[in-house]
C-alpha cells in the first residue's frame, strides 16, 4: 500500500512545491504495520527520531489559497 499524498502546496512562484498526506491518509497507511513498529524520519540520508508534533493554523507556502491547518513533526537531530 502506497502512502497517498492528496494535499499539495505551491511555492511563491506558484509551482507545486510538495505534496503531503492528510492525517486520515497517514493513519490508514500506518494501520498496515504492527502497532509497536517504530517510526523514524530521514534528513540527508540520516535516520532521526521524530520529535514533538505542532499544530500550525493557516499554514501555506506562498499562496494564501493553500492555507490550512497542518500538523508538523520535528525531526530531532
Amino acid at each position: 500500500m502506497d502512502l497517498k499524498r492528496s494535499k499539495t502546496f505551491n511555492n511563491k512562484l506558484d509551482y507545486i512545491n510538495f505534496a503531503t498526506p492528510t492525517a486520515k491518509e497517514l493513519i490508514q497507511f500506518l494501520q498496515q504495520f504492527p502497532s509497536d513498529t517504530p517510526v523514524v524520519a530521514t534528513w540527508g540520508g540520516n535516520r532521526k527520531r521524530i520529535g514533538h508534533g505542532t499544530i500550525i493554523k493557516d499554514y501555506h507556502t506562498g499562496s494564501e489559497r493553500d492555507a490550512c491547518t497542518v500538523v508538523e513533526f520535528d525531526v530531532e537531530f
